[in-house]
């Protein structure tokens, strides 16, 4: 809609927003609820509607599909009243109070932007999307032979529309990461911290199991991992290239796999030592 001006296929215009609204939102009711405490046990609030066809069976025995996946996929997404429910069951505020004040972050601390919200009025975004559901019902359900609205109100459909996605994806990433790294320098940092605390974490398990170190068993065996662990981290980072090749998203690689590698480590040692394979030695 370059220039204020509407596409040729502008009738539809209604029925692709509202899918693309439910897309995104099935999206973030997923991450939400994947994302663990608080918000997996808040969605028993949710009101679901699950048919298991043979795809949704499939998946679910072939396991490649979330718990968050499927919740998203069954709650009724029919209006903005729908909207306002899931997300104020996930997290605990309604629409308008999780929206109020939100702004882009990115375009704040990168930018230099002022914090202008992103929805300059909830309740108007809210009555527009309210419109646009009706628009789409009408649209699908009952094929009028003249549009059930008009250009100025399309054009409002499309910027609450953009509003509300925008708006909760920054409200959602804020709630579930905080103030995120922005900068790859910030985001290399962070993924060292995580190692590091993780590398910590396996270094007191091993004087739980091993006091005092004296098995030599483990102490060989634990020498093969880190080098492994070094190696494989390496290898996937490109850390041994030259810095023109391996770029620097590099060092973020390499402290993730090491991150990854040493949580296996300690769920594996944890596991085995849980249960009772005895002494070490």
């Amino acid at each position: 809609m370059s220039n204020g001006s509407l596409p040729e296929d502008a009738d539809h215009l209604p029925v692709r927003l509202v899918t693309a609204l439910e897309v995104f939102t099935r999206e973030r009711v997923a991450e939400l609820i994947d994302h663990g405490e608080p918000y997996i046990d808040r969605a028993r609030e949710l009101t679901v509607d699950f048919k298991f066809d043979f795809d949704l069976t499939r998946a679910l025995v072939g396991k490649s599909i979330s718990f968050g996946e499927l919740m998203s996929h069954a709650v009724p997404l029919n209006g903005v009243a729908d909207l306002d429910k899931v997300f104020k069951s996930l997290t605990e505020k309604p629409l308008t109070s999780l929206l109020n004040g939100v702004h882009d972050w990115v375009h704040v601390e990168i930018d230099g932007d002022s914090p202008a919200p992103i929805v300059a009025d909830v309740d108007e975004m809210k009555a527009n999307l309210n419109l646009l559901f009706k628009a789409r019902h009408v649209l699908v359900h009952e094929m009028p032979e003249t549009r059930p609205f008009t250009d100025d109100q399309l054009k409002q459909f499309a910027r609450a529309s953009f509003e509300f996605t925008h708006a909760i994806d920054q409200a959602i990433t804020k709630l579930l990461y905080g103030n995120y790294p922005l900068t790859q320098i910030e985001i290399n940092q962070r993924a060292s911290e995580r190692a590091q605390q993780s590398k910590q974490d396996l270094g007191a398990l091993l004087d739980h199991v091993n006091p005092g170190g004296t098995s030599e068993r483990l102490k060989k065996a634990q020498a093969v991992w880190v080098s492994y662990v070094e190696s494989e981290a390496t290898f996937l980072s490109r850390m041994d290239m030259e810095r023109h090749e391996h770029g620097s998203i590099a060092p973020s690689i390499y402290w993730s796999v090491a991150d990854e590698l040493t949580k296996e480590r300690i769920a594996w040692i944890t596991r085995s030592y849980g249960e009772g394979w005895g002494p070490l030695d």
